[in-house]
């Protein structure tokens, strides 16, 4: 399927967007209330400016600053449940596991309750990438790949010529990487061969997401959107655009969602690759679409310096919901939990705000 937007001209007001990517489910989602939006708590986290992504396991939010304090906070107060010094690097937390990557390669797994480290080790690969983690595996890319035990930090396979572009997928089998050679790579989970690769005309700047029928969903920097065969890499089909896509997709229901450097937020069939609907963003996006039930919300940058906005549509439809300014200017992707999200700040106390979705005011601690 092609389809070409060259005539779109997105209106630039004060609105919003944001980010990450979702599983899709066969049930239908319930309604859920996005708007009006609350900030619960705001948090300063130390001297240091927040690195990386936030993450959280629930009941605790994770962050890490570029000096090497890394701090648990509870995400219903924000209250410092505890912090650590000493580890400067990229936090994830999946499979019941905090992992952080340091960007000569060293990995800690830490004990989320306390922070506490579990083991440390050497993948041997370079780099700023969150770690992907799994109860049992985390997956390191940079300068290189490797995939470590995720009880013991042992190096279960690495490939030294990988150079990534982009955060891994993973998939039941495989590993798959967008590469700075311009390649999709996909790779045996279990040993590390090379399964199938393929071309793009540049590298990638948004990991590939993978959804629960085998289809890889890659948003390009050549202006298309594609669905791969993840058994060979095979193009099942193609959407053609008005600008990049650079942040990671979200799987709603039977679409895939996406923002563009052309200021839209697009739905398309998974299946087919046809329009479901499209809707014009106020601004360059900050990260990618994150799901609240039936509502989809996307973080922009504001009309002035230093300003954000979440928006947010109808998953189903792209009907505008509404908006939110945020109370300044954001540093991370939004982390959605429940019904809050988190961002890591860009200010002078390097704090971190929860925001209370479907809330008139923000509720008592």
């Amino acid at each position: 399927m092609h389809g070409s937007l060259a005539g779109l001209k997105p209106r630039w007001v004060l609105f919003t967007c944001i980010a990450s990517a979702a599983c899709a489910s066969r049930a239908p989602v319930p309604a859920r209330a996005v708007f009006p939006m609350a900030t619960n708590w705001t948090v300063s986290v130390g001297e240091d400016p927040i690195g990386g992504p936030l993450a959280s396991d629930g009941g605790r939010v994770f962050v890490a600053t570029q000096g090497g304090r890394v701090s648990g906070l509870d995400r219903f107060t924000g209250k410092t449940l505890w912090q650590v010094a000493g580890r400067p690097g990229a936090l994830a937390f999946g499979g019941k596991l905090l992992a952080l990557r340091e960007a000569d390669g060293t990995v800690w797994c830490m004990d989320p309750g306390d922070g506490s480290a579990r083991w440390k080790a050497e993948s041997g690969v370079a780099g700023t990438l969150p770690p992907v983690v799994t109860a049992e595996r985390i997956v390191i890319a940079g300068e290189g790949l490797a995939v470590l035990d995720a009880a013991t930090g042992r190096v279960v396979w690495s490939a030294a010529d990988a150079r990534a572009a982009t955060a891994p997928a993973l998939t039941a089998t495989s590993v798959v990487l967008g590469e700075a050679d311009g390649h999709v790579r996909a790779r045996d989970l279990a040993t590390g061969r090379l399964l199938w690769s393929h071309a793009t005309a540049r590298a990638l700047l948004a990991p590939p997401v993978a959804d629960d029928r085998g289809r890889l969903l890659v948003g390009t920097t050549d202006r298309r959107f594609l669905s791969l065969d993840g058994s060979k890499g095979d193009v099942r089909w193609t959407w053609r655009l008005g600008g990049d896509v650079q942040h990671a997709a979200a799987l709603f229901e039977r679409l895939v969602l996406f923002a563009t450097h052309e200021d839209v937020l697009y739905a398309l069939d998974r299946g087919n690759g046809n329009l479901a609907w499209r809707a014009a963003l106020p601004s360059r996006p900050l990260s990618g679409p994150v799901l609240f039930g039936d509502a989809v919300l996307v973080a922009c940058h504001g009309a002035r310096p230093g300003e954000t906005f979440l928006i947010g549509f109808e998953a189903r439809t792209g009907e505008r919901q509404g908006d939110f300014k945020v109370p300044g200017e954001a540093r991370t992707p939004p982390l959605l939990v429940e019904d809050r999200v988190y961002i890591g700040m860009r200010d002078r106390a390097h704090s971190v705000v929860s925001l209370h979705l479907g809330a008139a005011e923000a509720p008592a601690p």
